[in-house]
Parts: C-alpha cells; structure tokens; sequence
C-alpha cells in the first residue's frame, strides 16, 4: 500500500504561463498507471488541457495566462484501481497496487465514485512543485 507500490518520475511543466509564484498552478497527478502507460497519461492530460482551454472562460487569453500545468508523472506497479463489490451492484473485488492506493466505491455505496490517499497526493505535489 503507498509509495512502496511504485514511485514518482518527475514533474513535467506542460502549460507555462509564468512563475508559479504568481499563477494558479494545476497539477495533473498520474495514478495506476504503469510505466508502460506513462505515454497514455501524458496524452491523457494533453487532451484534458486541450479541453479545459477549449471551455470558457478558460479559453480567453487573459484567463489562460494566469494558469501554469504540470503533469506529476508517479508510476505504479499496477494498473487501474482497487475495485471492490460495492452496494449498486459493481466492482469484482480486484484490488491493484498503486503509489496512491486508488478505490472505487470508496463510500460503500457507489461503484463510480473513486478516491486515494490525499494527504500523499498533497504532500507529493508540495515536494514537487515549485
């Protein structure tokens, strides 16, 4: 369970509006991706950034410039998430080792709604970034 089921690659700067002392600063954090998949996840984000720019008001230059991207690149040493039986019927009771230790139906209750250690992730993206 946690950072013994994989590691951090590195920070990537994907979006550079500036010093990320004075931008808002987005980190797309990768998780249950092997390291086979670390080029899905890059497209992956490429494609959410894509998107996000593409929606107002995220689309205006003014906006776009006070936003700095970062992908943090972690890899796993197993694909996907834990996915247990959950109360609406889904999961199959597998689980995966991942560096954040991703579930669905972490309530109980919906197979949908997925989650992780977010104090890791948080203290993980603040030795990270800038």
């Amino acid at each position: 369970m946690g950072t013994s089921n994989g590691y951090v690659s590195g920070l990537v700067k994907v979006h550079d509006s500036g010093s990320p002392a004075d931008r808002f600063n987005l980190v797309f954090v990768a998780e249950g991706y092997q390291i086979s998949e670390i080029a899905q996840f890059q497209t992956d984000v490429d494609d959410a950034i894509a998107n996000f720019f593409g929606t107002a008001p995220f689309d205006e230059d003014v906006v776009a410039c006070a936003i700095n991207i970062y992908r943090l690149e972690v890899v796993s040493n197993e694909s996907g998430a834990d996915n247990p039986a959950c109360a609406d019927g889904g999961g199959d009771d597998s689980t995966a080792n991942t560096y954040f230790d991703a579930t669905f139906c972490s309530d109980g209750e919906i197979q949908r709604l997925a989650s992780g250690d977010s104090s890791l992730a948080q203290s993980t993206d603040e030795d990270y970034l800038p």
